[in-house]
This record gives structure tokens, sequence and C-alpha cells, in this order.
């Protein structure tokens, strides 16, 4: 009874939520890209990557991302870049599907440390459907037992700074704070910040160490961190410790074969959220299409 009762609040409290949270990762050095339009075409090969996150497993209809991401550089000089996101998040009866455009500009594509600018516009669609919940109370006003949906336009802005071994950006989502109406609920987007960095440490010949920090803002809500060291070894396999505050401790391995690459973490709970859910899993797969041999950043 206790666990149904939680799930009710988690679920019914993200109808409030949803459209002001966007999705989490836990590989987001793996596709920084998601995070920050201004990557777009900072590696040397073209990154297509397919990713699913299944949050909170033991709890049914916990939140599950689905997301598929490219981008590439465009042009002779190297100064352009352009990709795109399809993703889709389904949470309890609530779901929010979209693509997203992004367009960078790199300001001095010749340098060694290269500095870029994006933006990106994206147009979602918002679903609310009540139609398959067993209402206990009929005669509740919030739960009226109907599908509703809603189109939702969107900006990120972001900049991004990088070379063979550091990389660093800051951006900002959700800039559009559009205002919401479903199930007579009235709510609006709230911008999301993201401040990324890492470097990369020669150990050995066939040993580099990775340390990372993703820095997160949303609203109201208190600063999130996730602190993540990876190992990468002979450039093929890696991996890799993270603590995100507030919520989970995560482990994660991957690898490389030719121009495919995979990566999987694990998420355990270390949030409330503890005992009534089994962590959280989270793979990607990637295939990278070589176009031309220039210096990129270090992200496997």
């Amino acid at each position: 009874m206790k666990k149904i009762l939680i799930l009710s609040v988690i679920l019914f409290v993200s109808v409030a939520s949803i459209a002001q949270q966007e999705s989490m990762y836990s590989q987001y050095t793996f596709n920084s890209f998601v995070l920050n339009p201004a990557v777009a075409g900072s590696n040397d090969y073209m990154p297509f990557r397919f990713g699913i996150r299944r949050q909170w497993t033991g709890i049914k209809d916990g939140p599950m991302t689905q997301l598929l991401s490219m981008h590439t550089s465009i042009g002779q000089t190297d100064r352009m870049g352009t990709g795109g996101v399809i993703i889709h998040d389904q949470y309890g009866p609530l779901s929010k599907s979209g693509i997203r455009g992004a367009f960078s500009y790199t300001i001095n594509p010749d340098a060694e440390t290269k500095f870029a600018f994006g933006i990106s516009l994206s147009c979602y669609q918002l679903t609310v459907d009540e139609t398959n919940l067993n209402i206990i109370d009929p005669s509740d006003a919030v739960i009226n037992g109907e599908k509703e949906s809603v189109i939702i336009p969107d900006a990120d802005f972001g900049f991004y700074v990088h070379n063979e071994r550091l990389f660093a950006g800051f951006s900002a989502t959700q800039l559009i704070q559009y205002p919401l109406n479903l199930n007579n609920d009235l709510r609006e987007q709230v911008p999301h910040y993201y401040l990324l960095g890492g470097y990369r440490f020669t150990i050995s010949e066939s040993t580099e160490m990775e340390p990372s920090l993703l820095v997160k803002k949303n609203g109201p809500m208190p600063v999130q961190v996730d602190i993540t060291a990876r190992a990468i070894f002979n450039k093929n396999y890696w991996c890799g410790l993270s603590f995100r505050t507030q919520d989970a401790a995560v482990l994660m391995i991957g690898m490389n074969y030719e121009q495919f690459t995979i990566g999987y973490a694990f998420d355990y709970t270390v949030s409330a959220l503890s005992n009534i859910n089994n962590g959280t899993h989270e793979i990607v797969l990637g295939y990278n299409l070589r176009h031309k041999a220039r210096t990129s950043t270090p992200i496997l």
C-alpha cells in the first residue's frame, strides 16, 4: 500500500513538472550535443547516437527516455556545424515527443583550441493521457479521465570550447517560457542551465583518465552536480564512476569496435526513492561516420 501511495504521488507530481524538466543523462560526455547545440560539428566524424534510459526500474510506468541524434560539420572551412535530435519521454500518463535542429559556428577553426557558439530550435508535443488510469474517486477535479495534447516551441543556446584534451561549455535550454494549459493546470516552461567541463590526462601509453563535471540549474530547484571520472584503455575500452548530488551513484562501462561504440550506465538511487526502485539503466549505441581528419574533442 505504501509503494502504491508513493507511486501515485510521483506520477501526479510529474503532471506539473514534466514540461519543466528536461531528460536526464548519466553518460553526458558520450553525447553532450543533446545538452549543448554548440557541440554540433566539433568532431572529425559524424556521430550517430541512439539512447534508451529506463529510470527507477521496479516502479511501473517509471520515466523512460528514447532519443536519436547526429551532428556534423558542414562546408570546407569547418566553421559551421549542424545536427538534429529526435526524442521521446514517457512518464506514466505523460509523454513528450519532439524534434530539434541545431546550428553552430566556430570562430577560430584553424586554432588548436576552438571556440564555438550554437543555437537550436525545437518543437514538442506534450500529452497527458488519463484514459487508462484507474480513478478511485471519479469526482476528483484534478483527474478528468481525458487525453489532452499541446504543441510547444522551444529554443536553446550554448558556447563550447575544445581541443584534443579539453572540453568545456555552457548552455541554456527551454528559453521560450511557453504557457502550458493541460487539464486546467496552467504552467510555464522553466529555463535550464548547464555548465560542462572535462580534461583527458595521459597516465601511460595505454591508459588515460578523464575527470569531468556537469552542473545543472533549473528554476527554483537546487543546483545539481554530476562528478565523473572515466578510465580509458587503449582508446577503445572505458569504465567510470559518477555521483549525482541529491540523486544517484553511477557505474558506467563502454567500448569501441571499429566505427561502432556502445556505452552502458547503471544508476543506484541514493535519494528517498531508493527503497521503492531497483535503479536506472541507460544504454547508448553509436556509429561514427568518419569524413575527414582534423583535431576534435576527445569524447569517445
